[in-house]
């Protein structure tokens, strides 16, 4: 819970003033702020412990580079950064809404609708933080955010400074145990796969409102998540193969992010098939600053049962604002395409590790056909958007689908009213769905990303739904 800033907090730092305390937490003091512009902001301060080290800083501006670049799907884009002076801190957009475990902890478990949505959003959430090259590493439900626009995920990218620079500054912290990989707390590599155990874990809480390996304390959990089964009693029975999927104790029989949305896609409600298998794993990716001289994840030393490594994370924490589903807040003149922290540079950057490295197994599809847009997108689809936030605000949308597999690009869109286009990469596909990644071009060297869902809905109609930062909107679109 929030409370009124205290005597020795600052009232001000750069251009934030500072309105309350948010939470404290072992990386160091989060705070509810406001920019000159009147935007709030959270405000992430580290401990000076932590900011006297050489080493720590220089990690945490290489995850904050690289969380600057994460597209703005389902988390909570960072702002802006103090990473020179004292103190550091790091400033992150404000979410509207409860966290996940407050929401349960309040209201039980989530309705079956809603709990689709955030098994999506927050596999969506870690697909653009891995494609940044990063992984999160303490996914749990208090990072997990219910806003007016759908889940939303923070405290990525920081984690990793505080876990290999700051245990000798700050002391032993222990991140949430019960939503860790057991390959993590052995002190073994972190990996993508690690991240989508922590989904398993934080989807099982949201749709059966307990801990998916309950106990007493750290050894016991720690122990569970080594040896025993997860409890998913009451789990919804579309979600339950693909969750068990993803909490297999081996990180090479889970699926990767991308599987687990195709997996998502590819069940009821969305489709018009029955519920189909959990997708083949894939191997997992590791960044590339994670990797020592041999290739080995320069994480905690392996040991026993009787003494678990201490895995140090940052603790996000937010105030509950609503819990109603309030609008979040979005400029009123249509789809946000200005120049702003939604957007990234045009030109890709070739030192970011892509989230998507060479296999040197059998690819993830089985079959040749599997991923490929359904023949029935192809052609170009035309149709009025109405942007959410405005009802009154529309505009027209040109959309060409071309056809191909997953990663590539299947299409492109052009939206005459704004005088701007863009190309369509493909996310996940099933009979009846298609989600593409879009990339609008921009002036100045940079271009919007934004996420696109085309649901078929007869011979002649897709329904278009569309996602950014704090904003969305939809609209049927006929065959031109």
């Amino acid at each position: 819970m929030s409370e009124p800033l205290r005597r020795e907090d600052p009232q001000r730092l750069g251009r934030y003033r500072l309105i309350e305390r948010l939470g404290q937490g072992d990386m160091g003091t989060v705070y509810l702020g406001q920019s000159e512009q009147g935007q709030d902001v959270v405000v992430r301060v580290m401990n000076p412990g932590l900011a006297r080290n050489p080493h720590f800083r220089e990690l945490l501006r290489q995850e904050v580079a690289a969380a600057r670049g994460v597209a703005p799907f389902r988390i909570a884009p960072v702002l802006d950064a103090s990473l020179d002076g004292h103190p550091l801190y790091v400033v992150t957009e404000y979410i509207v809404g409860p966290t996940l475990d407050q929401a349960v902890a309040n209201h039980g478990p989530l309705p079956q609708s809603e709990l689709d949505h955030l098994a999506v959003g927050v596999a969506t959430a870690l697909a653009a933080v891995h494609d940044a090259g990063i992984l999160h590493r303490d996914l749990k439900p208090s990072s997990v955010l219910l806003s007016g626009t759908g889940p939303r995920v923070t405290g990525y990218g920081i984690a990793r400074a505080h876990a290999q620079a700051g245990a000798a500054d700050s002391g032993p912290a222990v991140a949430t145990p019960g939503y860790q990989a057991p390959e993590a707390l052995a002190g073994g590599p972190v990996t993508s796969a690690s991240d989508v155990f922590s989904w398993g874990c934080v989807v099982a809480f949201a749709g059966t409102g307990r801990h998916p390996f309950p106990g007493g304390g750290f050894p016991e959990v720690a122990y569970r998540v080594a040896n025993e089964a997860p409890r998913l009693e009451g789990l919804s029975p579309h979600l339950l193969p693909l969750v068990r999927q993803a909490l297999d104790k081996d990180p090479l029989a889970r699926p990767s992010v991308p599987q687990l949305l195709q997996g998502l896609g590819d069940r009821p409600p969305w489709t018009e098939e029955g519920p189909t298998p959990p997708p083949p794993p894939s191997t997992p990716f590791i960044p590339a600053d994670d990797k020592g001289p041999e290739g080995r994840s320069r994480s905690a030393p392996l040991i026993g049962i009787g003494a678990f490594v201490v895995i140090l994370a940052m603790v996000t924490t937010i105030a509950v604002v609503a819990l109603s589903r309030g609008d979040a807040q979005a400029p009123a003149g249509g789809r946000a395409l200005q120049h702003s922290a939604s957007t990234v540079p045009a030109t890709p950057d070739a030192s970011r590790t892509p989230s998507t490295p060479p296999r040197t197994g059998p690819p993830a599809e089985s079959s040749p056909d599997a991923g490929d847009v359904d023949p029935r997108f192809l052609g170009r689809w035309t149709g009025l958007i109405t942007h959410h936030a405005s009802k009154d605000s529309k505009f027209s949308a040109l959309i060409t689908i071309t056809g191909g597999k997953l990663t590539q690009v299947v299409g492109e869109s052009d939206y005459s009213s704004m005088g701007s286009h863009g190309t369509l990469k493909h996310v996940s596909a099933t009979r009846t769905r298609l989600v593409v990644e879009e990339r609008i071009q921009q002036g100045h060297g940079c271009e919007d990303v934004v996420l696109i869902t085309l649901t078929y809905r007869q011979p002649r109609a897709l329904k278009y739904e569309y996602e950014l930062t704090n904003t969305n909107g939809a609209g049927m679109l006929a065959r031109a």
